[in-house]
């Protein structure tokens, strides 16, 4: 009995040793056929990847591979891959700072230690891009990325940077500059340095010098750079300054006094562009140049006296400037510069001297609050637009005057008159307004005068281009048969006109020459040959009817440009013999 009681046993054990071994390779033992798989079939291997490793200059590598986590059976073999080559960089081993040097390697980015070049990476800002001098040596080319406090290094590359380009530096809060920087771009801190509060230059610098914060040349002559963002209220330029650079106050926003001593001779280009509180200016009597723009934008600008001895001024000057209302000229200038009082728009009373030659173009355009001004005799030329838009009454021109610009004298609402003096060769005066003598043309009608009808007189053989712009109170317009020649924009924007006849002579009416005459309601072409130009007769939007001396087949055959009439409502265009509509529409007289 005992002895098969461990019989049984015996075959249990056996039986849970072969289930046991058949788990990794039998499908079933229960039931049915009794198969085995084969050594290529892992349908319950539970598989894992074996990692690729890559291989470096000192080790090899291996494929990836794969293999059964139960039974430990290699599914698929890896295999060796060879050491390569090092593979070369650039890389960083100790970052610089501001103070402090830092060091990079060019070698293998493997870390076997092959290090082929070590280059130090000088103190100062990081973020600055360069480019590069013909000498070899750098300069500074932007900024880049976000850093207020600009340091620049003393090298890059181990070549040294030797200056700081155009538009260069903006946003930035301080800049420092090392020993071997020698030059600066007269534009480098551009237009957007409204925070700069201080400027640092090298003790040992042989170009530059700062104290205070504000950048001068070394030997103290030149004054480069006063930081817009300084909150100083005042500054007194201090003496042994001889010029002050171009932008050198640019954009100085809290200056509300700016103390120049004697001694200053040359004022730079837009040098105190913007300074917004900037009231008074008084300049020394040694100041002999001042660059163009130097004071445009200075909207606060009341008052400036300008030394007897100053004889170039560049344009623009005070431009913008809206509440200057005084200004005493240089008692021996000799041109009034292009552009220089552009928009003063309180400027009541100036005083041309005796010694000026040239009136610039623009110079006064815009001045609103000009009445009267004064041509002294010996003024040669008057250039485009001077006086566009002024608040003149009236203008004498004198007889030295050759050459008047085109809309000198224009889109003034009160001008009355405009009176040459009869010794002139070149021009004259017919009922207040201004004419060539020779060939006769109409070079400018009086906007302001009060007359509504007008007559162009006999004889007058062009109307110069916006010969009645903007002419305020005009209602009928007679353009005489002696007329062969209207230029472009001749009539347009006159508010009031209501009817034109334009005379026989007149073979083209120009690009837009009754442009927004929207009070145009009758229109008389004596010439049936005429060409109609581009917008002639855009935008006059009582337009009714249009006389016209030929047939309806003939005005159907007028060239006429682009746009001519947009704009304009459905007028009627009554010809010898019938009719036509805007959109076409013929009627013919009955015979």
């Amino acid at each position: 009995m005992k002895k098969g009681k461990s019989m049984k046993k015996a075959l249990v054990l056996i039986f849970v040793l072969m289930l046991s071994i058949s788990l990794c390779s039998c499908d079933d033992i229960w039931g049915g056929d009794f198969t085995t798989t084969t050594t290529n079939n892992h349908t319950d291997h539970v598989e894992v990847i074996d990692p690729y490793v890559w291989p470096t200059c000192q080790s090899t590598g291996l494929t990836q591979g794969k293999h059964c986590s139960v039974c430990g059976e290699i599914i698929e073999a890896q295999e060796v891959i060879e050491i390569v080559e090092c593979d070369l960089g650039w890389k960083t081993v100790n970052p610089a700072t501001k103070t402090e040097n830092g060091e990079r390697v060019y070698g293998c980015l493997y870390d076997c230690g092959n290090i082929i070049e070590t280059e130090i990476i000088y103190a100062g800002s990081q973020n600055l891009e360069y480019g590069k001098n013909e000498d070899g040596t750098y300069y500074v080319k932007s900024v880049f990325g976000w850093d207020p406090d600009i340091v620049i290094p003393e090298k890059y590359k181990d070549e040294y940077i030797t200056g700081i380009g155009s538009e260069a530096l903006y946003g930035i809060e301080s800049l420092t500059i090392s020993s071997n920087l020698v030059y600066i771009d007269a534009k480098a801190f551009g237009e957007e340095n409204p925070h700069l509060k201080s400027i640092t230059v090298s003790t040992d610098n042989p170009v530059f010098s700062s104290l205070d914060g504000v950048l001068y040349s070394k030997d103290g002559k030149t004054l480069i750079k006063y930081p817009a963002g300084k909150d100083d209220l005042s500054f007194t330029i201090p003496n042994g300054v001889s010029v002050i650079g171009r932008g050198a106050f640019d954009k100085c926003r809290n200056l509300t006094e700016i103390i120049i001593p004697n001694g200053v001779k040359s004022i730079g280009d837009v040098a105190f562009q913007d300074c917004s509180l900037l009231v008074k200016i008084e300049f020394p009597e040694t100041l002999q140049s001042l660059g163009g723009g130097a004071f445009r934008q200075c909207a606060r600008l009341e008052e400036v006296i300008f030394p007897d001895n100053l004889t170039d001024i560049g344009p623009g000057i005070f431009q913008y400037c809206y509440r200057l209302s005084n200004v005493v000229l240089p008692k021996y200038l000799t041109y009034i510069p292009d552009n220089m009082f552009w928009e003063c728009r309180v400027l009541k009373n100036i005083e041309i001297p005796e010694t000026v030659t040239r009136i610039g173009s623009k110079s006064f355009i815009a001045c609103g609050s000009i009445e009267e001004i004064v041509l002294p005799e010996g003024v040669i030329s008057i250039g485009s637009c001077a006086f566009y838009s002024c608040g003149l009454k009236e203008i004498n021109i004198p007889k030295t005057v050759v050459s008047i610009g085109d809309l000198a004298f224009y889109h003034c609402g009160n001008l009355q008159g405009i009176y040459v003096d009869i010794g002139n060769e070149y021009f004259e005066t017919i009922d207040g307004s201004l004419y060539i003598k020779d060939p006769k043309a109409l070079l400018c009608y009086a906007s302001g005068r009060s007359e509504k009808d007008f007559v162009v007189p006999d004889g007058v053989t062009i109307i110069a281009n916006d010969a009645f712009f903007q002419s305020e109170n005009l209602e009928n317009i007679i353009i005489s048969d002696s007329v062969t020649w209207i230029g472009p924009n001749a009539f347009e924007n006159t508010f009031a006109l209501k009817s034109v006849v334009i005379g026989g002579g007149v073979t083209e009416i120009p690009k837009s020459a009754f442009n927004q005459c929207q009070s145009l309601e009758e229109v008389t072409i004596k010439n049936k040959n005429v060409s109609i130009g581009e917008s002639a007769f855009n935008w006059c939007g009582k337009l009714r009817t249009i006389n016209f001396n030929g047939t309806v087949n003939e005005w159907v055959s007028v060239v006429k440009g682009s746009h001519w009439d947009d704009l304009s409502p459905d007028y009627t265009v009554i010809c010898s013999d019938g009719t036509i509509t805007k959109h076409g529409v013929i009627t013919y007289y009955e015979n």
